[in-house]
């Protein structure tokens, strides 16, 4: 076993002490140099041990109302965290045109230690568009009627109404967002139309690396697979407490059941976040173990540990076993243990 792949996580939240676009707070349209250059050193410090990138593209940016040229910002404050632009991004043009600019820079961006563009650099192996980031399970109830956000029902209720038309269903059912059925697969095609720009705008930049488009997560219901699959591979998180990673197999039992049922025939699967808790858990090293093995039995590809890194830089992890966790910008740095 070794660490060949390491995913760099949560580079744009709010709450990071650095992200890409600042200090802690900052939210600004530009991307921040000294943030870079962590990330610059980290890539190619890892690139030089032989081990692959996973970079993600957007976890946790939140977006302010002095940017003009998002249209109908002012309904993305009334959330209980303003500015997540979740769920409102498969509606909202102008939303994933911002998201396209950053992805442009971000993976435009030269890194002063390699040489290389991140979207030139074959080792970022992998690169996520959104992450947890769906319409069938969790954000389409932002969208509805009565959430204070005209401009957005609007949008989705006219998409509702054309998919009813072009498939013959009955227009009150399609935007019911929690039933299942039709309204699940409308749901489904505004997700796959979202990430099937996303996708054809990355290529168009030039990268030829492996793309998720998000993550099978919470308990997500089975329909949201149908826009994960248009990526190279499917991404699935699954997280649980101590005692869970040797319980009988089963839902809400065992943390293994979740990643099993998002393994789609022909398709890799990656498992770019897995862990227990509360810490310290007494089975974390050992699920290691376990998961490997699974993985090896059930053709898992990539089953990533993740690394809460934000409080230092070593913590006591496991009763007499202590770990160093790497830190990047404030974020998680998280490493692939593979059969």
């Amino acid at each position: 076993m070794g660490v060949n792949l390491v995913r760099i996580h949560h580079h744009d939240s709010d709450w990071v002490g650095l992200n890409i676009f600042g200090p802690k707070g900052a939210r600004d349209a530009d991307l921040h140099d000294p943030a870079l250059e962590r990330i610059d050193r980290w890539i190619a410090a890892l690139k030089a041990e032989g081990i692959y990138i996973w970079l993600d593209l957007h976890v946790g940016r939140l977006l302010t109302p002095d940017m003009g040229d998002i249209s109908h910002i002012d309904e993305l404050q009334r959330r209980r965290q303003p500015g997540d632009l979740r769920g409102f991004n498969f509606v909202n043009p102008s939303i994933k045109a911002e998201m396209q600019r950053v992805n442009a820079a971000y993976l435009g961006h030269v890194n002063r230690y390699t040489g290389l563009a991140y979207k030139d650099d074959p080792a970022i192996a992998f690169v996520l568009i959104s992450n947890e980031n769906d319409l069938v399970t969790h954000f389409a109830n932002r969208l509805l009627p009565k959430r204070d956000v005209p401009g957005h029902t609007g949008v989705f209720m006219e998409a509702a109404r054309g998919f009813a038309q072009a498939h013959n269903l009955p227009e009150r059912q399609i935007w019911r967002a929690w039933e299942p059925g039709a309204p699940k697969l409308f749901l489904a095609e505004l997700e796959a139309a979202f990430f099937s720009d996303m996708i054809a705008h990355l290529r168009g930049l030039g990268y030829e690396g492996l793309i998720a488009t998000s993550s099978f997560w919470g308990w997500m219901e089975l329909s949201g697979l149908a826009s994960l699959s248009l990526g190279d591979v499917v991404d699935v998180h699954s997280y649980g407490r101590d005692g869970q990673s040797f319980a009988p197999l089963g839902p809400e039992k065992d943390i293994f059941t979740p990643l099993a049922g998002a393994h789609l025939s022909g398709k890799p699967l990656t498992i770019s976040e897995w862990n227990l808790s509360p810490f310290p858990a007494s089975e974390r090293g050992i699920a290691a173990l376990h998961m490997a093995a699974l993985a090896g039995v059930q053709g898992w590809d990539a089953p990533i540990l993740y690394g809460y890194a934000q409080r230092g830089h070593c913590q006591v992890i496991w009763r007499r076993l202590r770990l160093c966790v790497l830190r990047i910008s404030g974020g998680h740095l998280a490493g692939i243990i593979l059969p």
